[in-house]
């Protein structure tokens, strides 16, 4: 079969830059023609602009969105391949009424993801970011630290990245219980973990870690009453979405010293606004969405989804999200 050579393969956005210097982009020239934007758009009418002529569409930024209005202006375009895991800045129900497939890249970033909440974990259970705060401020701390090993680890969620901390966390001597959508038996065991209620989980762990995906199911699962619920000085991580909890219950919860720690990794707008009031809490650790920003896992998802794309055009789709 001839393939066809004249594709428009646009990357709206790649800012900061993922896949601008990656050889694996050098594959997809044979296939047609590469635009790349190494600038995010600035408003959407620039975006559209950016990728009316486009066939394929490379996703690189989850900042990039295309909602159901973007989706049916663009009557050219056959699919949109993301450089990642997270779908939810793409309408897919909009793109499969316009014929479009959506490639995402499901268990590639998991393990750099598991990593970095663990590392998360111990420097909240350290203060490490506090501390140092108070020793460049002159003052030499006396707050205590915590003890992980034997400790009590909560997750939400047991998909590839949930089930990845699990293993770490069992290696780190700690007692793993989870709550997810759908618990299996062969999963509990295999995991060495023990699957309880989520008002369980909130109730009896020292440590939550959530993982799950953002949809209407799981918007704001944290809440007022869920951060009120946890044990005192419980020590809480995000490195999924910033729309799974409400983030004025979690400040809430910071200020009055209920809740010992929370590092956040993703936030419900990003850059964070400076007016924050999380910015203002003592035992916070942020990082700025970059839990797999590792050179392994940057060319893994690189290579993945132009993969992917050149699975399309050869006529043998994969990882397709919305079939």
């Amino acid at each position: 079969m001839k393939i066809q050579d004249d594709f428009s393969i646009v990357i709206p956005g790649d800012h900061p830059l993922q896949i601008k210097e990656s050889p694996h982009l050098e594959k997809l020239k044979k296939y047609g023609q590469i635009t790349l934007f190494d600038s995010l758009p600035k408003n959407i009418e620039d975006q559209l602009q950016r990728v009316q002529n486009a066939d394929i569409i490379l996703n690189t930024r989850a900042s990039v969105k295309w909602d159901s209005d973007s989706i049916k202006k663009l009557p050219r375009l056959k699919m949109i391949a993301t450089c990642g895991v997270g779908l939810d800045n793409i309408d897919l129900v909009s793109a499969k009424k316009s014929n479009i497939l959506v490639s995402n890249l499901p268990g590639v970033n998991s393990k750099y993801v598991a990593e970095h909440v663990i590392g998360l974990m111990f420097s909240l259970a350290k203060r490490t970011a506090y501390q140092t705060t108070q020793i460049k401020s002159g003052n030499w701390s006396s707050k205590p630290n915590y003890f992980i090993n034997g400790k009590t680890i909560g997750l939400i969620g047991t998909g590839n990245i949930g089930s990845k901390i699990a293993d770490l966390a069992n290696n780190l001597g700690l007692n793993v219980i989870a709550w997810t959508f759908n618990p299996s038996q062969q999963k509990e065991q295999s995991l060495k973990l023990k699957y309880v209620s989520l008002k369980h989980l909130i109730q009896e762990s020292d440590i939550i870690s959530i993982q799950v995906k953002l949809t209407r199911d799981s918007e704001k699962m944290l809440g007022e009453e869920e951060f009120k619920m946890m044990k005192k000085n419980t020590l809480f991580i995000n490195a999924a979405r910033g729309g799974l909890i409400d983030n004025n219950a979690l400040v809430k919860y910071l200020e009055n010293g209920h809740i010992g720690g929370a590092a956040l990794d993703v936030f419900e707008i990003e850059p964070i606004p400076k007016s924050h009031p999380i910015l203002k809490c003592e035992q916070v650790i942020f990082t700025p969405h970059n839990a797999d920003l590792i050179p392994e896992c940057i060319d893994a998802l690189n290579e993945g989804a132009v993969q992917s794309i050149i699975s399309f055009i050869e006529g043998n789709p994969v990882n397709i999200a919305n079939l």
